[in-house]
């Protein structure tokens, strides 16, 4: 739902921009896929467990 949102206003940008004659690129889309703690947390969702009951996990085990 958010990346549809996300390519919206972008591409609304790009038609206001490209209407008024403005020079400008619109922001680049946000790669949510590649942040490092997007995954964790989508794994840590995928296994029913938040961050900070995995944190305690971890930290207690050790």
């Amino acid at each position: 739902m958010v990346f549809t949102v996300e390519y919206s206003i972008r591409s609304a940008q790009t038609a206001v921009y490209s209407l008024l004659g403005i020079h400008l690129k619109a922001p680049s889309v946000y790669k949510g896929n590649h942040d490092l703690r997007v995954l964790l947390r989508v794994f840590l969702t995928l296994h029913g467990k938040r961050e900070w009951e995995a944190l305690l996990e971890h930290s207690a085990s050790s």
